[in-house]
C-alpha cells in the first residue's frame, strides 16, 4: 500500500503501472509531472476526451503537474494525487468512476484531503486524512462498499464506506481496507 505525501521527496522517479488488466503506464518525474503513455481507449492515457480516445500512444504524454500519486484501474479510469491532496480523474465515464466529469475540463477534482486512492476494474477508493474511506463507481458485487437500492447498479458520487482507515487496496471487482 502506498500513501501519498504532499511532496515528492526531490530527485524521486515514481512509476506505477496499472494492476487490474489496463494496457497503460505512467510515471511521476522528480518535478511531480505526469505522463502516461500505452492503450488511450478512453482516454485514460493523454487526459484528454477527445484527442484520440482510441489511439496507442508509444512515447511518454503530459498529463498533469504537482502529482505525489496514480492509480489505474482497468483502462476506463485513472486518479492521481497532487502536492495539495486534491484528487483528480479522468478517462470514461461510462462506469461513473470520473464524478462530475465535463467534456470541457477532461481532469477533473473528485475531492480534496486525500491521501491514498484505490482504483478497481470499474470503482474507485480514496482515503482522506481524517481516515474516512469514501468509494463510487460500479458496485454491482458491492466491491464500494455501500448498500445500493434495488435495481440500481453505480454510485454516482462519492460515498463514505468508513471511517478509522489506515489504508486501502483494490483489484479487479475487490475492495480492502
Amino acid at each position: 500500500v502506498c500513501l501519498a505525501g504532499h511532496a515528492a521527496a526531490e530527485g524521486t522517479i515514481y512509476s506505477y503501472a496499472p494492476i487490474a488488466g489496463g494496457a497503460s503506464s505512467f510515471a511521476i518525474t522528480d518535478d511531480g509531472t505526469l505522463w502516461g503513455w500505452g492503450v488511450n481507449d478512453f482516454g485514460t492515457t493523454t487526459g484528454l476526451f477527445g484527442e484520440d480516445p482510441s489511439g496507442n500512444y508509444y512515447s511518454p504524454n503530459k498529463i498533469m503537474e504537482r502529482a505525489v500519486f496514480v492509480s489505474v484501474g482497468a483502462q476506463f479510469a485513472a486518479f492521481a494525487i497532487d502536492t495539495d491532496g486534491a484528487l483528480w480523474g479522468w478517462g470514461s465515464t461510462f462506469f461513473h468512476m470520473i464524478p462530475n466529469a465535463s467534456a470541457d475540463s477532461p481532469l477533473t477534482k473528485i475531492m480534496d484531503d486525500v491521501v491514498a486512492v484505490a482504483s478497481g476494474n470499474a470503482h474507485c477508493l480514496a482515503l482522506k486524512e481524517d481516515h474516512t474511506l469514501w468509494g463510487w463507481g460500479d458496485n454491482s458485487y458491492g466491491q464500494v462498499g455501500v448498500p445500493m437500492p434495488e435495481g440500481e447498479q453505480f454510485i454516482y458520487e462519492p460515498q463514505l464506506v468508513m471511517e478509522d482507515v489506515t489504508a486501502i487496496w483494490s483489484h479487479g471487482y475487490s475492495s480492502y481496507a
